[in-house]
């Protein structure tokens, strides 16, 4: 019975250190132009936004846990965030909060 108990603990142990590095860390920036167009697309989670003087397009925090990356493009006046989710979360429903989502910065 102990043995049974030492393997589980060991086994919830070492699941959990994995789960909370499921979390991809972001820390990107880019140059931009004083009128700048934003467009920034996060589908699950929190995004604050924070706005300076500098002319530099910030963001930082962690995606979310089902996340496949994100997309950061700027060009021509123009600078695109997007986290990459898979489809079925697009479709999600609002009584599905079971994932903290996405806590980025900008």
């Amino acid at each position: 019975m102990r043995l049974t108990t030492l393997h589980a603990g060991l086994c919830l142990s070492l699941l959990l250190p994995g789960t909370l590095l499921a979390q991809e860390a972001i820390d990107e920036s880019r140059s931009v132009s004083p009128n700048e167009r934003i467009s920034i697309e996060v589908v699950r989670g929190t995004a604050s936004i924070r706005v300076s003087d500098d002319n530099v397009f910030r963001v930082r925090g962690t995606l979310d846990e089902d996340a496949e990356g994100f997309t950061l493009d700027s060009a021509s006046g123009f600078t695109h965030f997007e986290v990459d989710v898979p489809r079925r979360l697009r479709r999600g429903s609002w009584l599905n909060n079971d994932d903290e989502g996405s806590q980025l910065e900008f």
